[in-house]
């Protein structure tokens, strides 16, 4: 039974009320939510299989190259699919080189849901989306459902390419459109420009090829005029993942300007013999529809094909036009060097140097993480945590450099305090930022004040931590005798007072003061931590003491 209609059966639809302009639209409207819900539901029901798939990122060329058609055909969208590596390449996931035949994969498989359609499954779109949404509205299955959604998506999409058909017969009557889209027949360049915006604003190249398809099936533009719809509708789709890079970091614009190259690449090739291309076509069916189709997935193989040998010096080109920006560039060591040491003497120098830089990245978070505590501020949080990972980075090459450098010269115990320095840096730039910075964003969340009492004394202990900071960088620096018995001073003064506010706080408690009870958890674990902090900046200093008492 057909459920269909098309230009001879649609006496239920007055075409005098309904222009053709709102039965296309309404046909677009239909594709493009048919082809979102049927997306949608793959997606839901091929989840695992596609994170199955994602793991063999990378494998081989072939490989890659399956591995995109297979994840656009579950996606049902090649843009997405680029859009999604751009993420991975952004978050350092994936690299540009592992991508590129995913990219091009992702090309054919952007193929699939265009020769569907010209296969005249348009007249068994109502017949599609009945029996589908039946089911999905009876079944209790989640499963069941996810697949019957597909084919409601599917059915939609049918009748929408069938509305399309009955707007572009309507078309083949008005003079004025007739017009139109000759003048797009005598400017190739006009036609591929507009169908790439077009393209890029529907997130979706089967809308425009599918229209194409409706208007050469009613004379309106030949197969030739198409091609060129064609290739707008392959650059257009480059538009989601250019979108998707802004903001990101360079490997993510590398991965979106490469699939935007390798378009532009294939179009450029294919321009030269556009008419050579589409008689070949035409030889192959007799049927306009299936002339369109083939036309775009021969299109699309042979450009995937013939570059993918190439994606080796595609990538290092991509990298070299689209180089990381400073801001893009890995953090690393400004005054070690691990290619190259020089003789101990200097080498130790420069390790000193980075070792300060080190201290001072750690001072910087110890002086911002208290104004956590005073405002909700998402940006300082995560300054504080990128900065604990640069002294996690410097910890990492200063001791990788220490290690190399006692190989050459043995470890003696001036490498080995100075790799016991660095280690307490960065364990005090961890409680820094994965506890004192915590118990700052708690604090903001749950919307808790500190008694005015209790915040001066945090305040005084951090002040005193910070200011046993500065000396202790000072004391490592010039490896001071006297500085170092001032630093060790300094944290036992830390200690006492840090008991002192403790008792002080046990006495707000007593007395039943609200604001100590709803923060005593945070305030005593925060002023511990304050005295870790302390303690870990001053385990240096006891051995500048030790080594100048050896000496005497």
């Amino acid at each position: 039974m057909n459920f269909g209609f098309n230009e001879d059966n649609i006496s239920f639809m007055d075409l005098n009320a309904h222009s053709a302009i709102t039965i296309l639209l309404f046909g677009v409207a239909l594709f493009m939510f048919g082809m979102q819900l049927a997306s949608q539901n793959l997606q839901k029901l091929m989840a695992n299989r596609i994170r199955d798939i994602m793991g063999k990122v990378g494998a081989s060329k072939l490989a890659s190259l399956s591995l995109g058609i297979v994840l656009t055909v579950l996606l049902q969208s090649s843009g997405a699919v680029t859009s999604m590596l751009v993420n991975l390449g952004g978050a350092g996931v994936v690299g540009l080189s592992e991508v590129m035949g995913i990219i091009l994969g992702s090309a054919i498989g952007s193929t699939f849901t265009v020769q569907l359609i010209s296969f005249k499954l348009s007249e068994f779109g109502f017949t599609i989306f009945v029996l589908s949404f039946l089911v999905h509205y009876l079944s209790s299955s989640t499963r069941l459902k996810q697949a019957t959604g597909i084919g409601v998506g599917f059915g939609l999409l049918f009748v929408g390419m069938e509305l399309m058909g009955v707007a572009a017969k309507e078309f083949s009557e008005v003079a004025i459109v007739v017009q139109v889209f000759k003048a797009l027949s005598d400017s190739p360049m006009t036609a591929i420009i507009i169908t790439a915006f077009f393209t890029a604003f529907v997130h979706s190249s089967a809308v425009v090829i599918g229209f194409a398809m409706s208007l050469a099936a009613s004379g309106i533009i030949t197969l030739h005029d198409s091609i060129y719809w064609i290739f707008g509708a392959n650059i257009g789709t480059t538009g989601t993942a250019i979108l998707a890079s802004v903001g990101g970091n360079h490997v993510g614009r590398q991965v979106a300007w490469a699939n935007t190259m390798f378009k532009l690449g294939g179009v450029i090739i294919f321009s030269f013999f556009a008419l050579q291309f589409a008689e070949f076509n035409e030889g192959l069916t007799a049927d306009t529809g299936r002339q369109i189709a083939n036309t775009h997935t021969l299109f699309n193989v042979i450009t995937a094909l013939a570059f993918l040998p190439f994606i080796g010096y595609g990538a290092m080109l991509v990298e070299k036009v689209f180089p990381p920006s400073n801001s893009d560039r890995p953090y690393q060591p400004k005054f070690i060097n691990r290619e190259g040491l020089e003789g101990t003497a200097l080498s130790m120098a420069q390790v000193h140097r980075e070792a300060l830089r080190m201290g001072d990245v750690v001072l910087g978070m110890l002086k911002d993480v208290v104004h956590v505590f005073e405002e909700d501020d998402p940006d300082l949080t995560n300054s504080i945590r990128e900065r604990d990972n640069k002294v996690d980075i410097l910890q990492s090459e200063i001791k990788a450099f220490l290690v190399r450098l006692g190989d050459n010269d043995g470890l003696n115990s001036k490498i080995v305090y100075t790799i016991s320095f660095v280690s307490d840096l960065e364990s005090a730039a961890d409680v820094i930022e994965k506890s004192i910075l915590d118990y700052g964003v708690k604090a903001a969340a749950l919307n808790l004040n500190f008694s005015d009492e209790g915040w001066k004394e945090i305040l005084h202990l951090h002040a005193m931590v910070y200011e046993l900071g500065v000396k202790s960088m000072t004391c490592f620096q010039l490896e001071d005798y006297a500085l170092a018995k001032e630093v060790i001073d300094m944290k036992r003064q830390i200690r006492k007072r840090e008991n002192d506010f403790r008792k002080s706080h046990y006495e707000r408690l007593n007395q039943g003061l609200r604001k100590s009870e709803t923060t005593s958890s945070i305030h005593l674990d925060l002023m511990s931590d304050l005295r870790r902090v302390s303690g870990l900046l001053t385990s240096h200093a006891y051995e500048i003491i030790k080594i100048h008492e050896n000496k005497s």
